[in-house]
């Protein structure tokens, strides 16, 4: 069964997307064996026109849960967004922007989770016509990633810089006025972290991500594990 994490596009001798192919397949199979023989004609992968907004690529790219989006111009395959640059996307503008940045600050700690490294906070959501004006996954992720920063920062001791992360929606929706955000640390390191995120009320999860940190200027997390 193909990944939506390992799936990627194929082009023909155009650069027209033709298909399909599983990396993970791709890497288990013989170096002699060609991408012809292994590519799906009729798979999909997400796709969208080098003119659409990065806001509306962002949400449609956590909405469906898919870890690259492959950019077209004139049809043709041209370049390709991935989960990093979303989280990049929102570091640089739209985390601390709008009514999310404003919210953000107002997170009441609750107290720690019931796992070790686990720290909860509480949030009272804005009126409705001010989320719809704004785009709800911006919101609900700008969050997530404030209450994110406050766990890596007081895990390293100040400042932070987030190196990659994903995104994943489960909810589109919300049920109530109030929303709990979990932060719990994966991995510590000397100069890095690795912390999970999720966003929920009573009766719902509507969205998690899992951020990878580090102290500016540090070596990477990859060397302090």
């Amino acid at each position: 069964m193909l990944s939506q994490f390992s799936k990627c596009a194929v082009v023909d001798d155009d650069l027209k997307i033709c298909g399909t192919v599983d990396a993970i397949k791709v890497l288990a199979e013989a170096p002699s064996q060609k991408i012809s023989k292994l590519y799906l004609s009729e798979g999909e992968c997400y796709a969208a026109d080098i003119d659409v907004s990065m806001e509306s690529l962002a949400d449609r790219m956590i909405s469906e849960g898919t870890a690259t989006a492959y950019i077209t111009k004139d049809g043709k395959l041209c370049g390709v967004i991935t989960a990093n640059d979303v989280l990049r996307y929102y570091r640089a503008g739209s985390a601390g922007a709008g009514a999310a940045g404003r919210y953000a600050r107002e997170m009441e700690p609750v107290g720690c989770g019931k796992e070790p490294g686990t720290h909860v906070y509480m949030i009272k959501l804005p009126e409705r016509a001010e989320l719809i004006a704004e785009s709800f996954p911006d919101y609900i992720f700008s969050l997530l990633q404030s209450a994110a920063r406050r766990q890596c920062e007081a895990l390293l001791g100040g400042r932070c810089d987030f190196e990659s992360g994903t995104f994943y929606s489960l909810n589109k929706g919300y049920a109530s006025d109030e929303l709990m955000i979990s932060c719990e640390t994966v991995k510590k390191a000397p100069f890095g972290c690795t912390v999970e995120a999720e966003i929920c009320d009573a009766t719902s999860c509507y969205a998690r991500c899992i951020l990878v940190a580090s102290v500016p200027g540090a070596p990477g997390l990859e060397k302090g594990v």
